[in-house]
Order: C-alpha cells, then sequence, then structure tokens
C-alpha cells in the first residue's frame, strides 16, 4: 500500500461497494465492501457533496413517512434536521440520533394498526454498527425494531423512534468518512492505527480527528496503546488550515507531557492529520503559545517522524522451506545447514532472533536463537502453528499436547512461559497465529475463521483478548498473515473447489479480493510484508512470488518475511 494511499484512507468511504454477503463459485474472491486494491489509485474525491432528500410534506401517508424517514437520516445537517421533521415535536426531543449507526441490508417494513395509530415494524440483516466515537462492531445479526406513527391535526407523523441511526450499508458510506487515528503501542515504538468513522456532519474533517484522537482510544484497542496525551488533554477550538499549515491548539494539561511523551503526542498528532489532503504540515500550540520540539521545529512537515511509522518497510530476508531445509527467496544458501526436519521459520524485525519449528519423532519442537548462531530446542508439543515473534524478539505458537490446547511464549532469554489467551480463541483448532508488526494485535485462523484480536499487558506477561471474527461470510480460511499496520490478508475457499486471497481490515468493515491471475494451484498460506511483494504457497506444494504478475519461486512452504 503506498504511502500516499495510506494518508488518504478517509478517502475509502466514496469508492467501496456494497457486497452480497456470499461466496461466487467462480472468478475472483469478493465478500462484503471493498477496500482499494493494494498499491492503487489515490485520487481525491469531494466529501462535502451531501444527499438532500426531501423533508416531510402535507398529507403523507404512513406508507410514505417511513420511507421518507429511512432516506431522510443520510442527512445530519442541522441535528438531522430534515429527519426530525418526519417526528412529532415530542419524538423530536426525545431522539438521540448520536448514539449509534447500524447498517443494514434488505430492509423489510411491516404496517399494523388502525385508527389514528400505527406499528411499523423494521426488519433487516445487521452488517455492522459504528458507535458514538465511530469504532465499528463487525457482528452480524438481526435488526427488528419497531416505530410508532399518530395521526394529529389530519397529518401523520413518527411518534416513536429508537436511539441512534438505520443507514442502509450503501448509504453509510456516504455518511461517515473513513479514517484513522494513531495511537503509541505500548512500547512507544511505533503508532498504531486504529480505524474510527467521522460523521460527514461534524464541522471540519482535521478538528473531528483531533478531537477523535485526543478523547483517546476506542474500548477495544485501549488495553494495547498507551494514551497519546496526558489526561485532561483536550482540543481548543477548531483546527483552522492556512495555507496547507494545520494549528492544533492544545489545552494547557499538556504541558504535564514528558519531553518522550510530547514526541509520541507530536508524531500522532501528524500521522493523524498528513491523511487530510490539504494539510502540509502541522503547528502544535498549548494553551495558543507555538511548541517546538528539538530537531523538528515548531512547524512539523507531514513528512515528519518516520521512525514511528506504523507500516514502515520491512527489510530482512523472506525465508521458506524446502526439503526440510531453509532457503531465503532470493537463493542464498540455506540459512541453517545440516538441518532437514523442518516445517516452519521466522525471524524477528531486527533480524537478530530467529525461530524454527522441527518435526520429531515425538511430535515437534520449537527451537530459537540467534541469527548465524546456534539454535537450542526450547519447547516440545504433539503439533504447533508456524512461529510469530514479537517486537521484543519473543516467539510465540499455538501447541497442543495431553495437556489440550495453548498458546506459548519462548523469550529472547530462552525462557518459556504460557500466554493468557480469552475464549474467543479457544472455538476449534488454530491452525495459524501472526502478531502485527507492532505488537498491538494479533490475527488467528481457528475453525476455519480469520480473528483479530489484541495484545494487552497482563501480571504475567502479554494477554491475548477481545477476538473479533472479521470474516464472517468466509468459508475455510487458511493462512494469514499483515498486510501493513491495519490491513490483514488469508487465503479463502471462493466456490466448492477453489481457493483466492482475500484482503481485510482489523476491524471487519471492508474487505477486498487480491487477484490470483497468473498463479498456477490453491492458495493455501501467505505471506505478506508492508512493500514487500506477496508470497503464496499453494496446495501443490509451489511457491510462487507477487512482483509484477505472479512468479514460481520453486517447491516450498511456509514462506515468511521478519515480524
Amino acid at each position: 500500500m503506498s504511502d500516499r494511499l495510506r494518508r488518504t484512507l478517509a478517502l475509502l468511504a466514496a469508492v467501496v461497494v456494497t457486497g452480497c454477503g456470499g461466496v461466487p463459485d467462480g472468478g475472483g474472491v469478493h465478500l462484503g465492501r471493498q477496500l482499494p486494491a493494494v498499491g492503487g489509485a489515490d485520487d481525491a474525491f469531494d466529501f462535502d457533496v451531501k444527499a438532500l432528500p426531501p423533508p416531510w410534506r402535507s398529507g403523507m401517508t404512513p406508507d410514505e413517512i417511513v420511507a421518507g424517514f429511512l432516506r431522510a437520516v443520510v442527512n445530519g445537517d442541522g441535528d438531522y434536521a430534515i429527519a426530525r421533521s418526519y417526528l412529532s415535536s415530542a419524538a423530536a426531543r426525545g431522539w438521540d440520533p448520536t448514539r449509534s449507526i447500524t447498517m443494514y441490508d434488505g430492509m423489510h417494513v411491516g404496517l399494523s394498526g388502525t385508527g389514528a395509530v400505527r406499528l411499523v415494524r423494521l426488519r433487516a440483516v445487521r452488517t455492522g454498527a459504528v458507535d458514538e466515537r465511530g469504532d465499528f462492531d463487525p457482528t452480524r445479526g438481526a435488526i427488528d425494531t419497531t416505530l410508532g406513527l399518530l395521526r394529529g391535526d389530519g397529518q401523520w407523523r413518527i411518534d416513536r423512534v429508537p436511539a441512534g441511526v438505520l443507514l442502509s450499508t450503501l448509504d453509510a458510506q456516504r455518511f461517515v468518512r473513513l479514517a484513522r487515528v494513531y495511537y503509541p503501542n505500548r512500547s512507544g515504538s511505533a503508532l498504531v492505527p486504529e480505524q474510527t468513522f467521522v460523521r460527514t456532519t461534524q464541522a471540519g474533517f482535521a478538528t473531528a480527528l483531533m478531537r477523535t484522537l485526543l478523547a483517546g482510544p476506542g474500548r477495544w484497542l485501549a488495553p494495547a496503546v498507551s494514551r497519546v496525551a496526558p489526561s485532561g488533554t483536550t482540543l481548543i477550538g477548531n483546527v483552522p488550515v492556512v495555507d496547507g499549515v494545520a494549528d492544533v491548539n492544545l489545552s494547557p494539561a499538556a504541558r504535564q507531557a514528558t519531553p518522550e511523551q510530547m514526541a509520541r503526542l507530536s508524531a500522532a498528532v501528524v500521522w493523524t492529520l498528513h491523511q487530510v489532503p490539504d494539510i502540509l504540515s502541522v503547528r502544535l500550540l498549548v494553551d495558543g503559545a507555538s511548541l517546538s520540539l528539538p530537531g523538528v521545529g515548531a512547524t512539523q512537515a507531514v513528512s515528519a517522524w518516520p521512525a514511528y511509522d506504523p507500516a514502515a518497510v520491512v527489510s530482512g530476508p523472506s525465508l521458506f522451506v524446502a526439503d526440510g531445509q531453509v532457503h531465503a527467496v532470493n537463493g542464498s544458501a540455506a540459512t541453517l545447514s545440516g538441518r532437514r526436519d523442518v516445517v516452519a521459520v521466522v525471524e524477528s524485525t531486527t533480524s537478530d532472533v530467529v525461530a524454527v519449528v522441527r518435526r520429531v519423532r515425538v511430535g515437534m519442537v520449537l527451537a530459537t536463537g540467534p541469527v548465524g548462531g546456534a539454535l537450542f530446542d526450547r519447547l516440545t508439543a504433539r503439533t504447533m502453528t508456524a512461529p510469530t515473534v514479537d517486537a521484543d524478539g519473543d516467539v510465540l505458537t499455538v501447541t497442543t499436547g495431553p495437556a489440550g490446547r495453548k498458546v506459548m511464549a519462548v523469550l529472547r532469554s530462552g525462557a518459556v512461559r504460557p500466554v493468557t489467551v480469552d475464549g474467543g480463541l479457544a472455538v476449534g483448532a488454530v491452525t495459524a497465529l501472526k502478531l502485527s508488526r507492532d505488537g498491538a494485535r494479533v490475527a488467528a485462523v481457528t475453525g476455519g475463521r480469520l480473528l483479530v484480536g489484541r495484545v494487552q499487558p497482563g501480571r504475567t506477561g502479554p494477554v491475548l483478548a477481545g477476538f473479533r471474527n472479521v470474516l464472517p461470510a468466509a468459508p475455510d480460511v487458511r493462512g494469514v498473515s499483515w498486510l501493513d499496520a491495519g490491513d490483514v490478508i488469508a487465503t479463502v475457499r471462493s466456490g466448492r473447489t477453489t481457493r483466492g486471497l482475500l484482503a481485510t481490515d482489523v476491524d471487519g468493515y471492508a474487505d477486498r479480493s487480491v487477484s490470483i491471475d497468473g498463479l498456477h494451484g490453491q492458495p493455501v498460506d501467505v505471506a505478506a510484508a508492508p512493500g514487500r511483494a506477496l508470497l503464496v504457497t499453494t496446495a501443490a506444494g509451489t511457491l510462487w512470488s507477487e512482483s509484477g504478475g505472479w512468479h514460481q519461486v520453486g517447491r516450498g512452504s511456509a514462506a515468511a518475511y521478519p515480524g
């Protein structure tokens, strides 16, 4: 994904396409809403174009009232003035449209009652919801709610309406801007993107982003990241943008930040605002006084703070396994000479720790050690998943044995300890586990489903928690990898007998199929990294690289980039 495209994620809402929720038997795989293709177009779109549905008018029938109200909620101007025109005075005063946005497909409307009172039953397929803060919940299900209509002075109006807004999936894409706000990871080494939805009714996109950022991360991500600013820090006024410079004026509480915290705050502000096309640089102020950071100055370009890049290009070799030995995709000599029992391998992003899983007579062994040095057997189990390594050089794998299924960690020191996992990962066999390179989230394939969870601190070490099914309509998910800091990619069944590649964002809002034209065979595993070509293993044991088209690397499996 290009840097320009990462900066303009807010433009997705204008180009995403409503999905049918099913999997076709032929052609490319597509489920739900599309993400832009990796390296795709980065055109700018005008988000100021708004739908102007008609207001209530005298003589409308109950059917027309309901249809008009459901259309009107797509426009939130004037605190939903058009939608409120369909409500009685009492209902208009009591309705809270900011509570949530519930997205649906296939609305069915049933009208009942006689005389001056009508009940309207609304039933639909829930495709997700956005809460008041802007966090997306991918949980699918059924919507079954009721509106009440009342006739007074010969005119019908809605007299009872539930809190929140019901929007069709397509209308929701017109109503909200899809964006990312950034928070420091727990170690402060990188920023973690959090996808959020900004309602187009809010005055000023940059202002809305800053208010969301300073309010702190959403409930799901909060345990896995650090606060971006000292408690009590708020935005003073709006964020004016003059000649490409955005002024962000913080409340006096920001002065409590240490120099390290202020650097992380600056990085988070810059990375959050660099997705606004009109902003070229950012000026931070505290209670109106300009703030200057060493090495950066008072005016920070949107290209500042590259060290915090949440999707920095991954360096280091891409490795794979062939005939029980570890090889590099570029054809260099085997990394572990003499080993002929390896089934999986991974290196750390710092290129100083390597881990392999070996097949032995009693099952499998996880061995770790320094790159280029001796490896030591750390853990034995009946089965274990391919290892994954975090930014600290700790290696995780999912094992099975007499005591059942466990997630185990081998620390850089060689010590072994179990990892606490919540119940969301316990359904079905875990066939893949992959930590994000920022260390804040984890993707897993369990029971053929793709789950994304967070990595939060616990009393004895990291805890894997909050798992959500981010591809609920995708059957038979297998290999998984992180495309960048906010998107994962997996292989899925796209018909009765065929498989394809599907990418999705970490909250499950949007996905896209990835072309496999030119790739021969059924993809069963995938390796990805920012700035690197996709690597795919087929069921026939061949390894393919996507670099200007698909090319066969040779025979092999278990391809892995560092991290």
